[in-house]
């Protein structure tokens, strides 16, 4: 267990600026003799830190609790309960970094990608998606190499990354209009008109 102590903030310095050292001095003084809990704490009190000292007090007094509810909550649990949670943790910890190191990361075939795009109907096209990543050699846009390649579909997903094959455009076919004779004359004045 380690010394008892009362925790000062810098933002007391701010809150403390008007009083001279003496004064700080005997309200700091004050707050470790309330903190000890000494009745007579108040003796330290005698000018005008007695305007900045009850600013001081809550910051202890809430510490304080914060305290106690920790201690009591360390003190609810049985000691070989604690040993066996803390194991536990570590154990679970351990084999989960050791799982991910030994997982490699394998690239998927177009046949898992286009089922898993089947499945989420994302419209992504799997092909596109395994050459844009052999591209890059399976690297991430952040420089990691890709641990999951479902979780990359799914961002695609999110973004809106959707690239199927583009459907063949088919031009319309226009038939050329036929003027009557007083439309082209209509239409050679007024580009005369516009030369001008």
């Amino acid at each position: 267990m380690g010394k008892p102590y009362i925790p000062i903030y810098f933002d007391l310095l701010r809150e403390t600026e008007y009083l001279t050292d003496d004064e700080f001095g005997r309200m700091v003084r004050g707050a470790i003799a309330y903190a000890e809990g000494q009745v007579d704490y108040q003796k330290y009190i005698i000018g005008n830190e007695k305007y900045a000292f009850p600013f001081l007090v809550g910051q202890i007094d809430r510490n304080m609790e914060i305290k106690s509810k920790r201690a009591f909550a360390g003190a609810t649990r049985k000691p070989h309960e604690e040993a066996n949670v803390i194991k536990a943790e570590q154990t679970i910890a351990n084999d989960s970094k050791a799982e991910q190191k030994n997982k490699r990361f394998t690239p998927p075939t177009l046949e898992e990608v286009t089922e898993y795009c089947r499945e989420r109907n994302n419209g992504i096209d799997p092909a596109y998606f395994i050459d844009y990543h052999v591209a890059r050699n399976w690297v991430l846009s952040n420089g990691k190499k890709m641990q999951d390649w479902k979780a990359t579909i799914r961002t695609w997903e999110k973004n809106n990354y959707n690239r199927q094959k583009p459907k063949a455009v088919v031009a319309q076919q226009y038939k050329q209009r036929d003027y009557s004779n007083e439309q082209e004359d209509a239409m050679s004045r007024m580009l005369e008109l516009a030369r001008g």
